[in-house]
């Protein structure tokens, strides 16, 4: 017999309940600038709200948050190598797609 939370967590994530998910993104990026106020100014604020918010999303919509996770674990590490080569002097390229293409 499943727990209370696991049923709750599997009754939020069915199509049906979408209120319910939006509602709990809101109050949780609500939740996480309230907490920013209490420590902090706006930087901190934005920033508690963003990742309460984000973290919200990705518990309600666990599939959207895993592909977007990995697109950005690329997107992070061709990036990184972008600047490591920068730095070392070597020749990098940037692409945007098929028709921008730069060399250095």
């Amino acid at each position: 017999m499943p727990s209370c939370s696991t049923a709750t967590y599997e009754q939020m994530l069915q199509p049906e309940n979408a209120p319910m998910r939006f509602a709990f993104i809101g109050v949780a990026g609500l939740f996480g600038y309230a907490m920013g106020a209490i420590r902090g100014r706006m930087p901190r604020k934005l920033l508690y709200a963003t990742v309460a918010g984000g973290g919200a999303a990705a518990a309600c919509y666990p599939k959207e948050a895993t592909a977007l996770s990995q697109e950005a674990i690329e997107e992070g590490t061709k990036m990184g190598n972008i600047a490591y080569n920068f730095l070392l002097g070597g020749k990098w390229k940037i692409s945007f797609g098929k028709l921008i293409s730069f060399t250095f």
